[in-house]
């Protein structure tokens, strides 16, 4: 019998569990954004480029500062997902 075995570590604030699939995924280069709109927010903050992970800090701290809310990476990365 063989199992899968995927490597798995923390994400940056130890929130969120991601796995190596997750963290390669994201790591490659794809043109992404964020818009602070699409999650109920009455606010015009936009978020883009083709760095993910530089994305999503850019949008966590954003709606720390400005909004009080900490999404995890792992909620943002399926934010990123669902939209393509």
């Amino acid at each position: 019998m063989v199992a899968n075995i995927e490597r798995i570590s923390f994400s940056e604030d130890k929130s969120q569990l991601l796995t190596e699939k997750d963290t390669r995924q994201f790591s490659e280069k794809i043109m992404s954004q964020l818009i602070c709109k699409n999650y109920g927010f009455d606010c015009n903050f936009i978020t883009n480029g083709e760095e993910v992970i530089k994305i999503i800090k850019e949008f966590r701290k954003h709606t720390i500062q400005e909004h009080y809310i900490d999404y995890p990476e792992g909620v943002l990365m399926k934010f990123l997902r669902t939209k393509k």
